[in-house]
């Protein structure tokens, strides 16, 4: 049985009080009993930390973790201290974003992945649901987010749903996620490469797939193209290395022409799922390239403390 199985969930949260309150009674009620969810709080809001320490989950219970830097990367970090030490018996650490809903057999497929495949990392897709349909978020989001078949893969790339096996956490030290990656995003993604440098192996479970709760200002074609762009400039800081700049340049400079020529012919064809795949390839393309330069860009905004 998957309750043999002890895990720790971390949760990171920032401005988005009534969401993970409604996921937080889910992921309560999917996890073995006795489990521990560890809720990091980038507002560090004393409304939130009353709320949770009344909140009776099913099976699980709440610690809640004031985290004043401003970093998505110095939360997950402090999440993933606090589930260590809380719970240094655990067998897993699970991460999850504060806005995904799982669902009900989500841990058991999880973990019957995990056992079937004897991965260290295993990952879910999170497929996004906006309050407005929108052909952005649909190619934008969920077609990358969905993956292929459940089983072993090389790596993973998001990490807003996924377990780890809690000895590669020790292993790895304090600074899990890259604080400087964490404005930017792109900090799930370097874990995974160094995950996978240090021997860990991956697996994929599209049983567990869960649903992400994308607000209507994160669909708009703005808004998808803008998270293309910084995800490549991020992604290129610690993409290619050991090739030099030329080499990179080159690559990422001809992928951006490929994709303005399918552009192109996407609007002659009048196929606009297609063109729409391109914009966002080329945003993702011109994002390397600026970073290639010594450009960033800051995804994520400073969150204001409520008054």
């Amino acid at each position: 049985m998957a309750e043999a199985e002890r895990v720790v969930c971390c949760i990171p949260t920032c401005g988005r009080p009534e969401r993970l309150l409604s996921n937080l009674q889910r992921v309560g009620q999917v996890l073995p009993a006795g489990s521990l969810i560890v809720v990091g709080d980038n507002l560090c809001d004393a409304r939130l930390r009353r709320t949770l320490s009344s909140l009776e989950l099913v099976h699980s219970r709440v610690n809640y973790l004031e985290v004043s830097e401003r970093n998505i990367s110095a939360n997950r970090n402090a999440c993933a201290a606090a589930a260590l030490a809380l719970a240094p018996n655990a067998d897993w650490v699970a991460f999850l974003d504060d806005d995904i809903e799982v669902p009900l057999n989500w841990w058991n497929c999880l973990i019957d992945v995990a056992r079937a495949t004897d991965a260290d990392v295993v990952g879910a897709p999170s497929v996004p649901i906006g309050c407005n349909r929108s052909l952005w978020l649909e190619v934008g989001l969920a077609e990358f987010r969905r993956g292929g078949k459940s089983g072993p893969v090389d790596v993973l790339s998001s990490g807003g749903n996924f377990i780890v096996k809690s000895e590669w956490l020790r292993r790895l030290g304090d600074e899990l996620f890259r604080l400087d990656l964490g404005l930017t995003g792109g900090e799930d993604a370097e874990l995974f490469l160094r995950l996978k440098a240090a021997g860990a192996t991956f697996a994929w479970c599209a049983e567990a797939e869960s649903i992400e709760h994308i607000e209507k200002d994160r669909s708009t074609a703005v808004a998808v193209a803008w998270r293309a762009f910084t995800t490549g400039c991020a992604c290129a800081t610690f993409q290619g290395n050991g090739v030099n700049i030329l080499s990179r340049f080159i690559s990422v400079a001809s992928a951006l022409v490929r994709a303005v020529g399918a552009i192109i012919l996407a609007i002659l064809w009048r196929d606009w799922k297609r063109c729409v795949r391109s914009v966002l390839g080329a945003a993702y393309s011109l994002g390397q390239i600026l970073a290639l330069f010594g450009v960033k860009f800051e995804r994520y905004a400073t969150p204001r403390k409520p008054a």
